[in-house]
């Protein structure tokens, strides 16, 4: 599988512009995610797809940074569960 990691500014209407390589073919999927904006991050901070990851392992990763996004609603009714 190839992949490509971009971190880009998106504009003040929303548009965000990207160049797909030829070798993509014409039919990709997006992901996206917000990436951080601090200054002096690196480019793979806070990412949790790393290369040497096969499919199954990224979709994992992506999975589990999904559901440890914080959210204080869902953390309450988790809370009621974990005690």
């Amino acid at each position: 599988m190839e992949a490509l990691r971009y971190i880009q500014d998106v504009s003040e209407n929303g548009i965000l512009k990207l160049k797909v390589p030829k070798s993509f073919g014409r039919k990709v999927e997006i992901i996206l995610l917000p990436a951080p904006d601090k200054s002096g991050d690196s480019a793979s901070e806070g990412s949790m797809i790393r290369e040497g990851l096969n499919d199954e392992e990224v979709f994992l990763a992506a999975t589990f940074q999904a559901a440890i996004e914080d959210d204080p609603d869902e953390d309450a009714v988790w809370r009621k569960y974990i005690k």
